[in-house]
């Protein structure tokens, strides 16, 4: 992020010139119609279709951020563009998604919580952040969308107890791609693993909602 002006009038001409930049960089990346996949390298390779039509999972996440322990500091400027596209012209948000990558969590904190308070929104305590967390993961798995990586942030993130089908079926996808077989699920290969993945994450996203 660039350094912001001291003076009154070089920050207005700076926002001014902060907002062509991120609507010019918005609108170059969403003409080939994988507008988020083309900022972010992390994805590349992923099938990547939007996962966040229903804004409220991904805000859900963000408002979690504090609570989890595992929490992907890039998804904030997803969020910042998200609002955007869906109308908000706050100036908070503007400037939360002037951030670049990597980003830095103290650096961006103040920039989050004013956009917080611009939109009266109320961060979650750990309850709700662990909720949020699973759903926002389920969500993509259920959708088909790197379906490998986010059962691994599943699994890290809770105990057997919680999705014991899921464990399994994560150990189970691991020992079928390094020797073809698994003692770890039942009727389960390379072939059919990913959808079995996707209708125990559908169950425990119902359960969960």
């Amino acid at each position: 992020m660039k350094a912001i002006p001291n003076d009154f009038e070089a920050f207005l001409y700076w926002v001014k010139e902060t907002k062509e930049r991120i609507w010019s960089n918005f609108s170059e990346s969403k003409k080939d119609g994988n507008w988020w996949n083309h900022k972010h390298q992390v994805l590349e390779g992923a099938k990547w279709i939007d996962p966040l039509s229903d804004l409220k999972i991904l805000t859900d996440y963000i408002l979690s951020f504090k609570n989890l322990e595992i929490f992907d500091n890039y998804l904030i400027e997803k969020w910042s563009f998200e609002l955007l596209h869906q109308g908000y012209k706050e100036e908070s948000i503007y400037m939360l998604a002037s951030f670049c990558q990597p980003i830095d969590y103290y650096a961006i904190l103040p920039y989050l919580n004013k956009v917080f308070r611009d939109l009266r929104l109320v961060e979650y305590e750990e309850k709700l952040a662990r909720n949020s967390f699973n759903i926002y993961h389920l969500n993509l798995i259920n959708k088909g969308i790197d379906v490998k990586y986010n059962l691994s942030k599943i699994v890290a993130f809770n105990d057997y107890e919680f999705c014991d089908d899921l464990y399994l079926l994560h150990y189970a996808w691991n020992e079928l791609f390094e020797i073809g077989s698994t003692g770890y699920y039942q009727n389960v290969s390379l072939d059919n693993i990913e959808q079995k993945i996707r209708e125990q994450a559908s169950r425990l996203m119902e359960r969960l909602t």
